[in-house]
């Protein structure tokens, strides 16, 4: 569930996982391939889940980026990660980090997850995803077949004591790992 508006908006199981399917999906049609980036900044919201979930479950890379960082710290992160896509959250992210990533060569197209006239939408993946989904079923299929515990999953980068954000690399048995020792 996410309040927005001051009204409780639910997504059921079976939502949740269309919705993640059909993200796979559309990035499938749009031609993204295992270990492609999407970096994302983002404030919490089911919208960011459901990306993560699509992304890493076609063996792409997900890079969350913290929304209060330096116009220095983007840039250096867009580039670094060499992310293909970016999502961002709002219209004043999009004023605000737009510019910035249209300096980056490897970023072909910002999104964001908020409804605005004029700038794409994430939900334009979606919807792309569930006109093709019968063309890439098995696709789908045999990428997570594919996808190995040491596989990279995520890239998040923090800020070290000196000089630029460094990039900690985390595989999907990094977050198996987590999930498992929560069981004890």
């Amino acid at each position: 569930v996410v309040k927005r508006n001051g009204q409780w908006e639910k997504f059921s199981t079976k939502e949740y996982k269309e919705a993640v399917d059909n993200f796979s999906y559309g990035l499938l049609e749009g031609g993204f391939q295992k270990g492609d980036k999407i970096a994302t900044v983002s404030n919490n919201r089911p919208e960011w889940n459901m990306l993560d979930m699509g992304l890493s479950q076609i063996g792409g890379i997900h890079v969350p980026i913290y929304p209060n960082i330096s116009n220095e710290e983007y840039e250096h992160i867009f580039q670094h990660s060499e992310s293909k896509y970016l999502v961002l959250s709002s219209k004043e992210q999009y004023d605000k980090i737009k510019p910035i990533a249209d300096k980056i060569k490897n970023i072909e197209k910002v999104y964001l997850f908020d409804s605005v006239q004029g700038i794409p939408n994430w939900s334009e993946i979606v919807e792309s995803g569930k006109l093709h989904n019968n063309k890439h079923q098995d696709k789908l299929l045999q990428l997570k077949e594919s996808i190995q515990p040491n596989d990279l999953c995520s890239i998040i980068y923090t800020s070290g004591t000196t000089g630029l954000s460094k990039g900690v690399m985390l595989s999907h048995n990094n977050f198996i790992s987590n999930v498992l020792d929560c069981k004890h």
